[in-house]
């Protein structure tokens, strides 16, 4: 049973498991696949970095640092989620089953791909 299960591992994700871990509560991130943020070859703009850094050592850095402070981080993919008869989340995933009560959805937004006929 966890206070709180974070589905997506990138920048908000963390930032939210570390703040939800820091309170004292029980936490578990969930993530699949490649984050956006991954793919960014350099990023200049974030705080702590006056170097820069690329977005792929920020991810690792980031699921590291929740790692060290306790937070459970398992890539799983997520196949459904639903409420029980006590109003608890059962999140289900490709290898397991969790049990929360409450869910934060941290998994980023796609970029649009315009709808361009090419000729």
């Amino acid at each position: 049973m966890y206070d709180v299960i974070i589905i997506g591992a990138g920048p908000a994700g963390i930032s939210a498991g570390i703040y939800v871990k820091r309170a004292n509560l029980k936490v578990l991130i969930l993530y699949y696949g490649e984050s956006g943020i991954e793919k960014a070859s350099r990023i200049e703009n974030y705080y702590g970095f006056p170097e820069g850094i690329t977005g792929k050592e920020l991810y690792n850095k980031g699921i590291e640092q929740a790692k060290k402070i306790g937070i459970e981080v398992k890539k799983q993919e997520i196949t459904n989620i639903e409420i029980n008869s006590h109003f608890l989340f059962i999140v289900k995933s490709n290898k397991e089953q969790f049990e929360t009560k409450s869910i934060i959805i941290a998994t980023g937004s796609q970029k649009i791909k315009p709808n361009i006929i090419r000729h």
